[in-house]
């Protein structure tokens, strides 16, 4: 009986490890989706800020010009 009993215990350690297994795939795989998702929202937060700083620099710009007109000559 004791053969059984290890056998018994083989399977039931192999079934822990399948169950393991499959738990660690399923959390990468939710891992690559949420990475996917922050790269995404990390480029079009990048995007953003160069337009926001493209704006700023063209204003500013502006301002200057208002501020400091050239005189034509």
């Amino acid at each position: 009986m004791a053969g059984l009993d290890t056998m018994g215990d083989m399977v039931n350690e192999l079934e822990t490890l399948r169950d393991r297994i499959s738990s660690m795939a399923s959390a990468l795989q939710k891992l690559r989706h949420e990475n996917r998702e922050l790269r995404d929202a990390l480029r079009s937060s990048q995007s953003e800020t160069r337009d926001l700083q493209s704006r700023i620099s063209l204003a500013s710009q502006r301002l200057e010009n208002i501020l400091h007109p050239r005189s034509e000559a």
